[in-house]
């Protein structure tokens, strides 16, 4: 392995047994209905404007009633579109013992403005200035960039596609406390300890 993203440090931290079920054995649970209207969320967002992807489609062949098709209308609707370079844009950084990767749903470079957007539970202002996955994409996009970025957050609720937009900032202080934690669980991974 050479890189640890959000999701493999989220997990090593939760239960370093659980990564190594999952990113060393390939043991990979099936993905909740949840996770898979975000990934379907996440094409459609970032497919709106060259027209490749049909997400209704999809919602349809795999089992989601109309009411999911109404909240990604609604949500779709409240979001403004990218540019195809700005969406799932990839960062991965050198670094000791591992490269950092960070997966973003949007960039928009020349605004210094990270997007990430979710579609599970609703989030608030608090949390989105709180949440660590914030921080780990600040930190990664300040390595590559040199320039601390601004973010907004996008929560749609479930129950009608409304869109809470969240902005929030985080400090270089912030960053490096964390890269201190990502380290040591980098090292960690890197040395085999599963418990």
């Amino acid at each position: 392995m050479r890189y640890i993203s959000w999701s493999q440090f989220w997990l090593y931290s939760k239960s370093p047994r659980m990564y190594f079920e999952q990113y060393v054995l390939g043991l990979r649970p099936e993905p909740t209905k949840k996770m898979v209207f975000g990934s379907i969320f996440s094409k459609a967002y970032e497919n709106r404007r060259n027209g490749r992807y049909d997400p209704y489609k999809e919602l349809k062949e795999r089992g989601f009633t109309a009411d999911y098709e109404r909240v990604l209308r609604s949500a779709l609707s409240q979001l403004p579109p990218l540019e195809g370079e700005e969406c799932e844009k990839t960062f991965e950084i050198e670094n000791k013992p591992l490269n950092l990767l960070g997966k973003f749903d949007g960039v928009i470079e020349s605004k210094n403005l990270i997007i990430e957007n979710k579609t599970g539970a609703t989030w608030t202002q608090e949390r989105a200035d709180t949440a660590p996955q914030l921080t780990f994409y600040a930190l990664v996009y300040y390595l590559a960039t040199g320039r601390n970025p601004r973010m907004v957050l996008n929560s749609v609720r479930q129950s009608d596609g409304k869109v809470f937009s969240f902005k929030t900032k985080r400090t270089v202080e912030q960053m490096k406390e964390l890269k201190k934690v990502i380290d040591d669980v980098a090292d960690r991974i890197k040395r085999g300890v599963w418990s």
